[in-house]
């Protein structure tokens, strides 16, 4: 019965391993790929068992069913569903190295190429094989390794997120327990020698459970060995497209039927400026329908879905998207991981629009009024790197204009707001008037001709916001379109935004005036800001924080780093005591067959070299076993022989054993157990230390010892022939 409970716990374990994969590409269709990963192996290996086939037979039938079952079962065509040919089972099969590149270049849930299922698919057949033929083999404890190595690269490619992922530990952690513990049951108990496994095999059980309720990303993320293929979109300016689209309407048709609240969608989020154009930046991965989480989450509306057709989009190959998307319809997708913004992989073929798909999301809340103070939110924790970093000689007269505006402002909402209302209130709009985003272009509309239109109102805004620490990027969108509308080219606008800490998020700010409005103040030229208050040098921006520099509150460590730590400590602390207590049984059983009567030190001398081949594992007597048949169960070379006839003689010889004869046997013992050192491996004598075997041993002897008195059933001794022994080993013939 425990054999066939121990084989169910590990198919139980081959199968939580395989579960660790799913969290990868949060694409259910993997479970077909991996059942047959799981059952084919196991069949085969079972097969192998029955027929009595050699190792070397197995292995060549699971390679043979290994390509039949991947050419039947791998769904290389995810959308149209076909199977796939021979020629291309060889080539993702040669191509495995490719599979594994592509899954540490990808984000996390990633789009089921060929090459990525493959992965999964024959780390998860291979395992199961290992495992199968180790169960065939009676090797149940080993039979655990493969599943364990499958479920922690699983892990480790879908960096731990996710209920999948809880399940399956879960699940391993209690297959371990039940393998671990199944051969060892007697009468519902435990075995006592079995606890430090058990201890041990509780802290891998604990570390696995309370690692995947971590967070989504773990510290450290395998991704990062690996330079990621950057897929950059081939608009040189996005500023100057949306010019050209508001200038010819037509050249965009978009349609949008939305289910739950309109909301603005999102073409392009431009975070990267290098003092010639604002763009994306990091670049697009392949994706998904489930999209990869954003960096840094805040406050969101409600969840709405919309239904999209895209008529024309000339010039560029964003694809319109609720600001922040979740999920996307079935397609051919890339997505840049730091904003969720998406294209398609087959945009610019001739027969590429219109399409249409439907995407689902929360859009951030926006909704900040003028008259926010300065504590709505500060801090630039969570914005990223990309949002806050300046151009290469940035003009002093930019950076104390900066300053200027902001004079006075307290936080960053308060900054942001003040930087808005100085545009507003110092430069006039004209849309007439042709603008740029480079650095040049900037300064020239903000010290020279004060007049640009709304695209360098917003380059100039993004700007000056971050000299004055706050982290800012431009959002190319459609107008707020409402339930069913039908957009075009003049609904497509740029907008800024500004980063106001963890709690609030990316708000939106509007530096630009109405068309024509006379600006109220006269604009401010470089050589009137240069006041005595304001440094010709800005400090670091350690030291540039006028209040609103952000501090992270302090705060505990999380609760479930802090479950982790417990249970690990005390499983570490129960596991150490448990050592610590047979190291001390150990001794004090040698300084008592030291220092007893002389009887009790000679049997104690054979004792203890019996003791050492006990711990090493290299002996297990049954208790009612005499000396002589004990010494009789190891080679004669070992010494243990004339320990055995001394141990009997001094307890059986009406003469109590002399001080020479207590001297010869603990040397006979040493170098017994000397002998015995020399024989084993540093490992085998580490744990040899520490087993608890041969205490476990002499608790069944004295157990047994006392059953037999009780009973009168006590064994006579082997009757040994006298042993010859020297002068003066007993007090008989020491006259």
């Amino acid at each position: 019965m425990r054999t066939y409970i121990a084989r169910a716990a590990v198919v139980g374990a081959v199968v939580c391993g395989a579960l660790a994969w799913l969290p990868l590409f949060g694409w259910w269709g993997l479970l077909l790929p991996l059942a047959v990963a799981i059952v084919l192996p196991w069949a085969i290996a079972s097969l192998g068992r029955h027929r009595s086939w050699p190792a070397l037979g197995v292995m060549g039938a699971s390679v043979l069913a290994f390509l039949v079952a991947a050419a039947l079962t791998v769904h290389f065509d995810t959308t149209a569903g076909g199977l796939p040919t021979v020629d291309t089972l060889v080539s993702v099969t040669l191509g495995l190295g490719d599979g594994i590149e592509q899954i540490l270049t990808s984000p996390s849930p990633a789009y089921p190429e060929p090459a990525m299922v493959f992965v999964p698919f024959a780390v998860v057949w291979w395992t199961t094989q290992a495992s199968a033929m180790l169960v065939s083999a009676g090797r149940f404890r080993l039979a655990l390794l493969p599943p364990l190595a499958a479920w922690l690269a699983g892990v480790v490619a879908s960096l731990g997120m996710g209920s999948v992922t809880l399940v399956s530990s879960a699940g391993l952690a209690l297959a371990i327990l039940v393998v671990l513990t199944s051969s060892t049951l007697q009468a519902a108990k435990l075995a006592a020698g079995r606890t430090v496994v058990l201890i041990a095999c509780l802290t891998a059980a604990t570390l696995l459970v309370c690692l995947s309720l971590g967070p989504l990303t773990q510290p450290w993320d395998p991704r990062s060995i690996v330079s990621p293929p950057v897929d950059s979109t081939p608009v040189t300016d996005p500023l100057q497209q949306v010019q050209a689209w508001n200038a010819d309407p037509a050249a965009v048709e978009v349609s949008v039927d939305f289910h739950g609240s309109s909301q603005p969608l999102v073409l392009s989020i431009l975070e990267d400026y290098d003092g010639r154009t604002w763009n994306v930046g990091s670049g697009y991965l392949r994706a998904g329908q489930d999209l990869p989480a954003p960096p840094a989450e805040q406050p969101a509306a409600e969840s709405s879905t919309a239904d999209i057709t895209v008529g024309q989009l000339d010039g560029a190959e964003w694809v319109p998207v609720i600001d922040r998307p979740t999920t996307v319809s079935d397609g051919q997708w890339l997505v840049n991981t730091p904003t969720g913004m998406l294209r398609r992989v087959a945009a610019g073929s001739a027969d590429s629009m219109p399409y249409s798909y439907t995407v689902t999301g929360a859009a951030p809340n926006l909704a900040v009024s003028d008259n926010s103070t300065g504590s709505a939110g500060t801090g630039i924790e969570g914005a990223g790197e990309r949002t806050t970093q300046l151009p290469a000689n940035l003009p002093d007269s930019v950076t104390m204009l900066a300053a200027d505006a902001t004079a006075g402002a307290q936080g960053s909402t308060a900054k942001a707001q003040a930087l808005a209302e100085y545009l507003r209130n110092n430069y006039s709009n004209d849309p007439a008037v042709p603008s740029g985003s480079s650095l040049g272009q900037v300064r020239a509309f903000l010290e020279d001709t004060s007049v640009s239109n709304r695209h360098g109102f917003v380059a100039a805004y993004a700007l000056l916001a971050r000299i004055v620490q706050l982290p800012s990027r431009i959002v190319i969108q459609f107008n707020d379109p409402g339930a069913d509308a039908a957009l075009d080219g003049a609904d497509v606008v740029a907008v800024p935004q500004v980063w106001l800490g963890p709690a609030v998020g990316w708000q939106m700010f509007d530096p630009v005036p109405e068309e024509g409005e006379t600006p109220r103040n006269a604009p401010q030229g470089a050589s009137e800001l240069q006041t005595p208050d304001v440094p010709e040098v800005i400090p670091p921006q350690a030291e540039r924080c006028d209040g609103a520099c952000y501090e992270e509150p302090p705060t505990s460590l999380p609760l479930w780093l802090r479950l982790t730590m417990g249970l690990v400590a005390l499983s570490l602390l129960a596991t150490l005591g448990h050592l610590a207590a047979i190291r001390v049984g150990k001794r004090r059983r040698l300084r008592r067959r030291l220092a007893g009567p002389p009887r009790v030190s000679v049997r104690g001398a054979f004792a203890e070299a019996v003791d050492e081949y006990l711990d090493a594992g290299l002996l297990n007597p049954s208790p009612d076993l005499t000396d002589a048949e004990l010494a009789g169960r190891l080679p004669a070379e070992t010494g243990l022989v004339e320990l055995a006839r001394l141990a009997d003689a001094a307890a059986f010889s009406p003469q109590a054993p002399g001080p020479q004869m207590v001297t010869y046997a603990w040397m006979l013992s040493d170098d017994v157990r000397g002998h015995l050192a020399d024989e084993l491996t540093p490992v085998v004598r580490l744990r040899q230390r520490f087993s608890p075997r041969s205490l476990r041993f002499r608790a069944r002897l004295s157990r047994a010892r006392r059953s037999s008195v009780a009973t009168g059933s006590a064994r006579e001794a082997t009757a040994w022939p006298e042993p010859q022994l020297h002068e003066g080993l007993s007090e008989g013939t020491a006259k």
